[in-house]
């Protein structure tokens, strides 16, 4: 799940998974709500299987790049006083993150992605095993076989073990990003072919803002550290704020339920009390 939805993100900055989590939250996020509904809500195993080809790597040169006249304008008639005000937060989220944002992107990597997602319940666990079914293995054989990608349909044991296995899939998805449109019966390292001439972004690295806030790219500002703290402080506040948890149905009620950050995508499992049960606390 964490390539799936983060994966394709390098971070050069500890600061940016937390600001990246707020967008990759339950209920901002399409992907991860649709991951964590499966997951927790309907108790499954998500499977996500990929094959990934990159054709084209971008990198910005750190040391030349230029600042737009607007950013600078912005650092440089950031007010300084003695203390953080409101006035200084609201002239950042207005001028700075509202324009700017928090980070910006050195380097993109071009490509094409094939990919499946394969639900199961986590209850068809125990009888797959009884029938000698493992589920990643078959997976990656239904991956294959979809994508006419190194199956061999000779093989009578593998065949048979998928059609056992399909059985116990709740659902299936396979799709492609990238490429030409992936046709009927088409062999994968064919469409692997099409991705140079519509190769779309596969993964990206992002820095933070504060990399370009410092004495050497504001030379004559001597309160542009003061400003960095300023914006620092200014940051860490919005994701505070904006960092809300999400729990099913809010665990009813306090009476009932507490709601338990699991520590990634904003999302919660509530700890039922009171001799109440139920993925929301709402049975007793």
């Amino acid at each position: 799940m964490s390539w799936n939805i983060g994966g394709g993100i390098t971070f050069t900055n500890p600061l940016i998974p937390p600001i990246i989590s707020l967008t990759a939250s339950y209920g901002q996020s399409r992907q991860s709500t649709y991951m964590m509904n499966h997951i927790y809500r309907d108790e499954s195993i998500v499977y996500h299987t990929y094959a990934r080809v990159s054709t084209v790597k971008l990198s910005l040169f750190a040391p030349k790049l230029e600042l737009s006249d607007n950013f600078r304008y912005v650092i440089e008639n950031l007010p300084v006083t003695g203390t953080y005000t409101p006035v200084i937060e609201k002239y950042i989220q207005d001028y700075i993150f509202s324009y700017f944002g928090f980070t910006y992107i050195t380097e993109l990597l071009l490509g094409g992605i094939a990919q499946m997602l394969t639900v199961i319940e986590t209850s068809s666990v125990a009888p797959m095993e009884t029938e000698g079914i493992s589920a990643s293995q078959m997976v990656g054989l239904a991956f294959s076989k979809i994508f006419s990608f190194n199956y061999n349909e000779n093989e009578s044991e593998n065949s048979t073990k998928l059609q056992s296995f399909q059985r116990y899939v709740k659902s299936s998805m396979a799709t492609t990003v990238g490429g030409a449109p992936y046709k009927d019966k088409q062999n994968l390292n064919d469409w692997f072919t099409t991705i140079q001439n519509n190769p779309v972004t596969i993964k990206y690295t992002i820095q933070s803002i504060f990399d370009l806030i410092t004495p050497q790219r504001f030379p004559n500002d001597t309160n542009i550290e003061k400003k960095a703290e300023y914006i620092m402080q200014a940051l860490e506040q919005y994701v505070n704020k904006t960092a809300t948890v999400y729990c099913e149905n809010q665990c009813t009620n306090e009476a009932q339920g507490i709601c338990k950050p699991i520590g990634a995508y904003g999302y919660g499992l509530c700890s039922c009390i009171n001799g109440y049960s139920g993925f929301d606390c709402s049975h007793s």
